[in-house]
């Protein structure tokens, strides 16, 4: 009986640990301003210092790519 506990619950800790969790997202919001300037947030209006902005022209050349500015501006 003891034997058969320590095995259930060693199999329910595993099951525990290697259950991948819930992951959460967040929405980027791309807001155009004016003409040759964009500013990417987050819902909550912050922005990734990560984010890369890539322009394309309508034949799907790219025509620019860089990363948005320290308030988060694209130019």
């Amino acid at each position: 009986m003891d034997r058969l506990f320590i095995i259930s619950l060693l199999l329910l800790t595993i099951i525990l640990i290697t259950n991948p969790s819930t992951t959460h997202a967040h929405r980027l919001v791309i807001e155009p301003l004016e003409p040759g300037e964009i500013r990417v947030v987050y819902d909550d209006s912050r922005f990734s210092t990560r984010t890369t902005v890539t322009v394309y022209v309508v034949n799907g050349i790219v025509l620019q790519t860089g990363g948005l500015d320290d308030q988060g501006y694209f130019h």
